[in-house]
């Protein structure tokens, strides 16, 4: 116990507040396996890839501290007697990988006496998208309003998180209300109808947030055309802009080193995206590949490397979560990701540039700080090329 709240403490960088029972814990496990010989005889492919620091870090990097869990949502509660700054609430939905939200969730838990958390589930379908809609937004209210005295800052991400903080506002609580949207599209869902309703609660959210917050010049742009004075507005990238993404390097022949993101490039695209770049090396000599193996099985892509000889210049990383293998990029001269979309799910559907999936930074980098309701000094962060 003692060594699990010594590698927290290491791997958050603050102390932990630890309080000591004499009573015994109520329940244990019944049963545990140690020998797992038999099932991997049965299933080869399988091997152990947690180890203890791995999933200490994984607990910690994502966030998995949830003081109550109802339905898709979570609610959490970090806590930091050394933090100068006011308590502040964190309203958004959770995904897989780590992007804009974690970045900021973990940023704002070490700056906030008390980060008070609501995190929900991606929808996979309109009808689901709507009654989860409404559920979540009545979930983070009582949330706030539960806290509202300890509360004094509200970040609000996207459109149906930032609802619940307009309502509120409306309603006639006061509080510092920051609006972020990590990313933007015109045509978020297929149904138009969805398009309406979405664009709409995010125009009405900018117009009362105290804060708007964009992540590109582009939305910048769009803020201004809706009415949002300078004074308000912030450029706060959470990623790579979409000019970027689209530039062509000025020097190819300086491309030695390519990582692929295994987070961010799912199951069956990872693989393919690896045999495409085996073709490319056959032809094209000179450059290594490293694989950041995400959820992807490290024996699967050994094989892929094996049957193609690849080896020599195909290397996987070890496994680690993913806030850790963003470190990673600067190794390297370009990264590759790749992920589906889906036209015909509107709740699927994703912008081919979404910013999220093209995270450049641990946490947002604002390029006016006095947005942020805790003053930190700006720290340029080095990057690869997308």
């Amino acid at each position: 116990m003692l060594e699990a709240i010594e590698k927290t403490e290491k791997i958050l960088k603050k102390q932990a507040s630890i309080t000591y029972s004499n009573d015994n814990r109520i329940g244990d496990h019944i049963w545990y396996i140690s020998d797992v010989a038999k099932f991997q005889s049965h299933f080869p492919h399988w091997s152990y890839e947690y180890d203890i620091d791995r999933i200490v870090e994984e607990i910690c990097y994502s966030g998995h501290f949830a003081n109550e869990t109802k339905s898709s949502t979570t609610f959490t509660l970090f806590e930091n007697a050394t933090a100068s700054s006011n308590g502040a609430l964190l309203s958004a939905h959770s995904t897989e990988e780590y992007g804009p939200v974690q970045g900021l969730r973990m940023y704002l838990s070490t700056m906030s006496s008390k980060l008070f958390v609501v995190e929900h589930s991606l929808s996979s379908t309109n009808e689901r998208l709507i009654r989860k809609s409404i559920r979540d937004t009545w979930y983070t209210i009582r949330y706030f309003l539960t806290n509202k005295s300890k509360i004094k800052t509200w970040y609000a991400i996207n459109p149906l998180n930032g609802l619940a903080a307009t309502l509120m506002k409306l309603a006639g609580f006061r509080f510092l209300y920051i609006y972020y949207t990590t990313d933007y599209s015109m045509r978020r869902f297929v149904d138009p109808v969805l398009n309406i309703i979405f664009h709409g609660i995010d125009k009405l959210n900018a117009q009362l947030a105290d804060h708007v917050w964009a992540p590109t010049d582009e939305v910048v742009a769009l803020r201004k055309q809706q009415g949002i004075r300078e004074q308000r507005l912030h450029l706060v990238r959470s990623g790579v802009p979409e000019q970027v993404l689209t530039q062509e390097p000025k020097d190819t022949t300086s491309i030695k080193k390519i990582l692929i993101d295994g987070y961010l490039t799912k199951g069956p695209l990872l693989s393919q995206s690896v045999r495409q770049l085996i073709k490319l090396r056959k032809k094209t000599k000179g450059f290594s590949v490293a694989i950041i193996p995400g959820e992807t099985s490290t024996k699967l892509l050994e094989q892929v490397l094996k049957r193609h000889d690849a080896k020599s210049y195909i290397s996987i990383l070890p496994k680690k979560p993913h806030a850790l293998s963003l470190e990673d990029y600067t190794n390297y001269d370009i990264g590759i990701c790749l992920f589906m979309t889906n036209k015909r799910d509107p709740a699927l559907y994703r912008d081919p540039v979404e910013i999220k999936f093209f995270l450049g930074c641990r946490h947002p980098d604002s390029d006016q700080p006095t947005a942020y309701a805790c003053s930190r000094s700006k720290k340029k962060q080095g990057g690869s090329r997308c």
